[in-house]
This record gives C-alpha cells, structure tokens and sequence, in this order.
C-alpha cells in the first residue's frame, strides 16, 4: 500500500517534489521554482502527517538551502534553517519524536548517530554528548570485520533498524553493481556479516544517491539514485514492483508511504466544445489522493448548475464527454462513497 515519493531532477528547470501512484501516474506535483529538491517523503509532526522535502542550490556533491514542511492539505507549515551561518545540506532531515529535527549542515552533524561518509567507504558511530568518534564501520581505519561480501563502497543511507541489522545502499561505483543491504553488526565482536542483499536484475550501477526503505510489511523498496529506477522486493528478494524515469532523470532518493492528501485550493477544470451541445471535460486535483469520481455540472447561470454527467477517475487528469449547451460548466470530486470532496470554479468554455 502507498504511494511513491521522490524529487525528479533533470536540469531542465522543472525538478521538485511528486508523489505518483504505482502505475505512474502523478498524484501531487510541486510546480518547479527552479530550485533542486530532494528528500521528499512522509513523516509525523506534533502528531500529524506531513512531508517535509529540501530545496535549494547544489553546491558539489551538496546543498545549500533549508527545508520544506507541508500539512496533509499541502499548506507550508514551517521551513526549518540551519543557525550560525550555515546552510542546510540536501542529504538528510529527520523528525524526532520530540518535534525537533536533526539535519546536516556545512557537511557534517552531530550526534549519538550514524554517518555515512561514502568518499571514505566507512559508516561512523558518533557519541551525542562528545562528538568523538565511537566505532568506524569500513574504510581503511575500520573497527569491525567483515564477513563474506559484507564490505561496502561510496555507500548511502546507513540507518540502524529496530531488529539491530544495519541497512545501507551499497552504490559499489567501481566495479561490480549496486545493491541494497542488510548487516548484522555486532558491536561486541566487531564483527559485519551480510544478511541479505537486493540486486536489480539488470545489474545497475549507480554512480551516486539512493537509498533503501524497509516497509511495514517486510518489502524492501529501494531507490536507485544515480539510475533511473525504483524497485519493490519481497523480504526474501523477489522483484515485485519496478518503474523508470526517462533516462535523462534521477531522484535522490526514493520512497514508498501511505498518504492521504487534501488540497486547500479547488478542483481544476477545462471545457473544449465539440458542437451540437456537446463538449469534453477535463478535471483534475492537484495533490488529492481520495477522488474515485467526478460529476460533470453545466448550467446558464454560474450560481445554477445541475450534474449532465459523470465519470471515474482516470488518473490525473480525467476527461468526461457531456451532451449540454451550458455555457457555464463545473466538476465536482467525490470519493468512493459518493461523498463530494470539493467543486472547481464555474468557467466557460475555450473555443
């Protein structure tokens, strides 16, 4: 269940945020300011759904901006910054549950956390209250040893898992092919062996980006950075789901969430006659996630319209055939009780 969530990017001026449903069909795009995005997806904050995204310059292999969060109705709740002068980087913002957020600045952060530092192969426990490092997981100075093709490179995405396993996205840019993997770490022994590992059937090598996502019911969604992919697999490895963008595009990362959106502005409509009091209708909602139907309403008077017509929901933009004069056509969405959820404004025909 859910949608996909990633920050299309191909340099031409358009790249922001979009959620689209499993066969590809947009359900929210953020309209580009030609700003970079990254790092859409969904969290909680003070006990509510929201997604919060980056957006800003590239500067390198980093950013410099601030970062983005949203209501379920897609209002902009707050953009967090980073202090003394810094900028906030692309890579990472986490919500905690205590309503704060920890994100990377001026290239490093703080804490009792996880770093992935892909330029030296290496993951980093840091001490919260110090800032020492506590262990080195790969590189040339690593703490632990590791098993039977466990060993990492220009890797993304470290994070612990409430199991204790380890998840990283292995990019392995020089040779071989990129993979999602599961460590079992063992701070005691230090000690990393390999769990489990999630290879496209294609052999991509991304060159740089992605990240790996376990779900709630045990598939592994993994987005594959650099290339542009995004696959779902079954806990045991099977590929069950798999898209691509143009090849011209790559998204950060990728991810796969429930979302229930509500657009606080109105429905969209337009209307092309096609003579003999008939026309087509076009209706979409930007960002709406519970819309099954729309019913077509025509009448002489803005303020008097009756449905001539209705239609399911055919992806993001739905296109209904009425018999009506009008001249004032509307569309209003329903979900699938029936219930309305919103009607655009009245507008007259385009000749």
């Amino acid at each position: 269940p859910g949608y996909v969530f990633f920050t299309p990017a191909n340099g031409a001026g358009h790249d922001g945020p979009m959620i689209v449903d499993n066969a590809g069909n947009p359900v929210w795009i953020k309209p580009g300011t030609g700003k970079l995005a990254t790092n859409l997806r969904v969290s909680q904050f003070e006990g509510n759904p929201v997604l919060s995204w980056w957006e800003g310059t590239q500067n390198g292999g980093n950013g410099l901006g601030e970062f983005v969060m949203v209501d379920s109705s897609y209002k902009e709740i707050i953009r967090v910054r980073a202090g003394d002068g810094l900028q906030a980087d692309l890579h990472e913002f986490l919500i905690t549950p205590r309503n704060t957020a920890i994100f990377t600045a001026s290239n490093w952060g703080y804490g009792q956390l996880l770093l992935s530092a892909r330029h030296t192969f290496a993951v980093y426990k840091i001490d919260r209250a110090t800032g020492d490092i506590v262990w080195r997981l790969g590189g040339k100075r690593s703490d632990f040893k590791f098993g039977t093709n466990a060993a990492f490179s220009w890797q993304h995405d470290a994070r612990r898992q409430p199991d204790g396993t380890m998840t990283i996205f292995d990019d392995e840019a020089a040779p071989g092919h990129s993979r999602a993997i599961v460590l079992q770490v063992d701070e005691q022994a230090r000690t990393a062996q390999l769990v489990r590992a999630y290879s496209h059937p294609k052999g991509l090598l991304a060159t740089s980006q992605g990240n790996m996502q376990i779900l709630p019911n045990g598939n592994v969604f993994v987005g594959w950075g650099a290339t542009p992919y995004f696959s779902e697999f079954s806990s045991d490895g099977r590929l069950l789901f798999d898209a691509t963008f143009p090849s011209a595009t790559q998204s950060y990362r990728s991810y796969r969430f429930p979302w229930v959106g509500t657009p606080a502005e109105k429905p969209a409509i337009a209307v092309l006659p096609r003579g003999m009091g008939s026309a087509d209708v076009y209706a979409s909602w930007n960002g709406a996630t519970e819309v099954a139907s729309w019913d077509v309403l025509s009448g002489q008077d803005a303020s008097s319209l009756q449905v001539v017509g209705s239609a399911p929901k055919t992806g993001f933009e739905t296109t209904a055939s009425v018999s009506s004069w009008g001249p004032y056509f509307a569309v209003q969405a329903k979900d699938a009780t029936g219930r309305p959820l919103g009607t655009s404004t009245a507008v007259l025909p385009t000749y």
